[in-house]
């Protein structure tokens, strides 16, 4: 499973958005998703970009809502007639009218220390207001608003860096993002995805074979790291599943179903009617999960948080 980006109709901002050091683009982005050996297609994602620029107000800054819920993982909801924006997240919630301090914590009144406005159709709130509700710092040197989610860790360690290898053929490439907020909503996506548990297939691997039925091809394997960087290639050959003994702190390998009846040379894929479903090996406890459809177009969005760079191509 292979995807591409670019980006349509730019808009222009002044004060730029960065989460933990990666720019919230200013244009839509396009993704186009192509399972191998087919055109692919291209979905707009409207969620993870930003048409409104951050203003100081007053002394505060104010910057655009909606992006930055979505980035979080954040529900949010509208409400035209009476002008109020509701948002949950972590099991907390808040409801805000606009040109109202009066707003809703948990249920409870409060008062606001800001007022929240529409700018271009964009509900705007208050820097301060962001940090509380999703945990985070800010760091508005240099005429940026940078946000820094907080340390994520697990097992009691910290995460420090999301790492993505694929399987090209005879090669394979290593990609890293340190954008933490990224590993924590990839890991969170893996929990959430990974609740049905089956049988590891009869068939599956890097390679497809001959006489296999129903094969399932790995394309992706995630590994959440204590360290960063490149670590050597023992590091992600020589563990064995549900040992524990790999330098990654939680493994998981995505796998897509490529055929139904192979060629008698097994080298073109035949589509059949359960052609890309995704199912996910937990190689850390050797567990494996069906996940539901268009589990995998979700999979790939959540790539667009983390700022990736290439570390090992072999």
């Amino acid at each position: 499973m292979l995807f591409s980006i670019h980006t349509a109709s730019a808009s222009g901002t002044d004060i730029p958005i960065y989460v933990d050091g990666k720019q919230i683009p200013t244009e839509a982005i396009v993704l186009k998703i192509s399972p191998e050996g087919a055109e692919g297609k291209e979905t707009l994602i409207e969620f993870y970009y930003t048409d409104v620029s951050p203003e100081v107000k007053s002394g505060q800054v104010f910057v655009p809502l909606r992006v930055i819920c979505n980035y979080w993982g954040a529900e949010i909801d509208w409400q035209e007639k009476s002008k109020t924006v509701s948002i949950s997240y972590g099991g907390a919630s808040a409801t805000l009218t606009i040109g109202s301090r009066a707003a809703l914590k948990d249920g409870s009144e409060i008062a606001l220390d800001f007022t929240p406005y529409i700018k271009k159709g964009r509900t705007m709130v208050s820097l301060g207001f962001i940090c509380e509700a999703f945990s985070c710092g800010s760091d508005n040197s240099d005429g940026i608003v940078n946000l820094v989610s907080e340390p994520f860790f697990l097992d009691g360690k910290r995460v420090a860096s999301v790492q993505e290898k694929s399987d090209l053929f005879i090669e394979w490439t290593l990609r890293e993002s340190q954008t933490t907020l990224c590993a924590r909503r990839l890991y969170q996506f893996m929990l959430d995805s990974c609740v049905n548990e089956i049988p590891a297939p009869d068939y599956y691997g890097r390679w497809n074979v001959n006489d296999a039925n129903t094969f399932y091809q790995r394309g992706q394997q995630l590994y959440f790291m204590e360290a960063e960087g490149f670590g050597g290639v023992d590091e992600y050959y020589a563990a064995t599943p549900g040992t524990g003994e790999t330098a990654a702190i939680r493994h998981y390998d995505v796998y897509n179903r490529v055929d139904d009846f192979p060629d008698p040379l097994g080298l073109m894929p035949q589509h059949g009617t359960d052609y890309g479903k995704m199912i996910v090996h937990d190689f850390t406890h050797d567990i494996w999960y069906s996940v539901s459809p268009n589990t995998n177009d979700q999979y790939l969005v959540l790539f667009l948080i983390g700022d990736w760079q290439t570390i090992y191509e072999g």
